[in-house]
């Protein structure tokens, strides 16, 4: 597959503030980090592996992609949700939320305002597809998954060690308190 062109890149903090503007399309999109969580740089992770990319004059790391029948939703799914116990308990916590808990070392039901403040620094691009299916999706996010290096995927992504998959289900496991 050809590198994806993502058609649109924009703060998330700026996107919080008016999330009904989004487009209602299926989506791909990608997550970019100003700064790599500490135990990631710990956890056997190659480090050079992660895509960087100069935005507003800083640099950020791509760390996470995915997908969604709707943009808005999927968007205000990611940002806007609640860490309520019965989101922690059930597994209907965004699975980023619940990554970003875990390596903050925080319980998920207690860290939502943490998260908030993590994704309100992060820049999120997208690409739209309308007319797309789910799994025409997918295959678009495991072809991303199979040309990069995303530590905050760990289901699909086979380019991440083992080791950093066993203990990212470690920690989201003690911090689904």
């Amino acid at each position: 597959m050809p590198t994806l062109n993502f058609s649109f890149c924009e703060s998330v903090k700026d996107i919080r503030t008016n999330i009904k503007r989004m487009s209602k399309d299926p989506v791909v999109y990608r997550w970019w980090f100003p700064s790599i969580p500490e135990c990631l740089g710990k956890a056997g992770l190659d480090m050079d592996k992660i895509e960087q990319r100069v935005i507003k004059g800083k640099i950020y790391n791509a760390l996470y992609v995915g997908i969604g029948i709707s943009c808005q939703q999927r968007f205000k799914w990611h940002i806007m949700q609640h860490h309520t116990i019965s989101c922690v308990k059930y597994g209907t916590l965004s699975t980023l939320r619940q990554t970003l808990s875990a390596v903050f070392d925080r319980d998920m039901s207690k860290s939502e305002e943490l998260v908030n403040e993590v994704m309100d620094t992060c820049y999120l691009e997208w690409a739209l597809f309308y007319g797309k299916s789910k799994k025409d999706l997918e295959v678009i996010e495991s072809a991303l998954l199979d040309d990069g290096y995303y530590p905050m995927n760990i289901q699909k992504s086979r380019n991440i060690p083992n080791s950093w998959r066993k203990e990212l289900c470690r920690l989201r496991k003690i911090h689904k308190v």
